[in-house]
């Protein structure tokens, strides 16, 4: 619409100037100049027409709201920076009103939590408390009891002191028997099981591995575990351990297992001494186990180095579970790897200190024989 505005303005002007009454006076104008001097008629007198002044006034208020719109634009902008800007302020301060609201919720519920808590503590107090004061009541029933049965074997063994003195005699014979029998297995096959496993235990760390020895020759390490085969041979045949029915039936033991049928004799002969014989049969056939258990570990500890090269470890219940089925099965296996046909498709640094397997079937031949 400002664009239209000055060709509406000249318009009038346009027409004004192209009126018959317009161009009229201007002819006669120049043919009265040219017939009479100048002095006599002045020229005219042009005046600007009131369109022309009208078209400036416009112009300069053109300017001025042109300059008066760009100001409202700029305040129209400013005034949009402000808004978005205290709308952002807005949103944050919102959202700092609801974090504070969600801080607020939590910390209500985290109080809940607390007395629901406390509530389950006092609970679990009370039920402690409760349990307390009912095994108080049962060790208290408890030590009534002990006493009144206390104070009943007391008058049984008045009212029956031969009977009493006999199962005394068993208790006591029972412990003569098994230290005598602890010292008898200790002295025939050294310490026992539960002895190292103290002892062990009550040992200080072993200090750590040593680094890897370099790689030994295959030849070398044949020979060294025929020499330690060959020691273990020798050590066994001159051991020449007693026979099972000797190791047993020793004089100490006789003495122990006699020492706790004598205790026991003083009681009636129909209850204690079938009681002792009892007991004592089995005691013997209990030390035999160990024994024997005993006996074919130590022989076993004497080929260490053949047992490691059919990888079996050397333990007591390895001991006890090794027999001809299990050191067959070992012995495949350990076969699949030091087989010549695998070694020949192996790296030499593969093979280096890894034995033969002719000592492999020595070992197996060495271990055989001791079971």
């Amino acid at each position: 619409m400002a664009s239209r505005l000055p060709l509406l303005l000249l318009l009038p002007l346009l027409a004004t100037l192209t009126s018959p009454s317009f161009a009229l006076p201007l002819g006669s104008i120049s043919l009265r100049s040219s017939r009479a001097p100048f002095s006599r008629h002045p020229p005219p007198r042009r005046t600007p027409p009131p369109c022309l002044l009208f078209g400036d006034e416009l112009e300069q208020k053109r300017k001025e709201c042109e300059a008066a719109l760009a100001a409202a634009q700029e305040l129209v902008a400013l005034a949009a920076a402000a808004e978005a800007e205290a709308e952002a302020l807005v949103s944050r301060r919102a959202a700092e009103v609801r974090a504070a609201q969600e801080k607020v919720r939590e910390a209500e519920a985290a109080a809940d939590r607390c007395l629901a808590a406390e509530a389950e503590g006092r609970a679990a107090l009370a039920a402690a408390a409760a349990e307390r004061e009912g095994k108080e009541e049962g060790v208290a029933a408890a030590r009534a009891a002990v006493d009144a049965a206390a104070a009943e074997q007391a008058a049984w063994e008045e009212a029956n002191p031969l009977e009493a003195a006999g199962k005394a005699g068993v208790k006591v014979g029972g412990a003569i028997a098994d230290v005598a029998a602890n010292a008898l297995l200790t002295t025939l096959f050294g310490e026992s099981k539960a002895s190292r496993e103290r002892r062990a235990a009550a040992a200080p760390p072993p200090p750590p591995p040593a680094p890897p020895a370099p790689p030994v020759d295959g030849a070398a390490l044949d020979a060294e575990l025929r020499s330690k085969r060959q020691a273990a041979e020798a050590t066994l045949k001159a051991r020449r351990p007693r026979p099972l029915s000797e190791t047993v039936a020793t004089s100490t033991l006789d003495a122990a297992l006699g020492a706790a049928a004598a205790a026991a004799a003083g009681g009636e002969p129909s209850g204690g001494l079938g009681a002792v014989a009892s007991w004592a049969a089995a005691r013997r056939e209990a030390l035999r186990a160990e024994a024997a258990l005993q006996e074919k570990h130590n022989r076993l500890a004497l080929f260490a180095s053949d047992l490691a090269l059919l990888g079996i470890p050397l333990d007591e219940h390895t001991a006890g579970a090794l027999d001809e089925k299990a050191l067959r099965k070992a012995f495949r296996e350990r076969s699949r790897v030091l087989h010549p046909d695998v070694r020949a498709q192996r790296l030499a640094e593969e093979t280096e200190g890894v034995p033969s397997v002719y000592e492999l079937n020595a070992a197996y031949e060495a271990v055989r024989k001791l079971l």
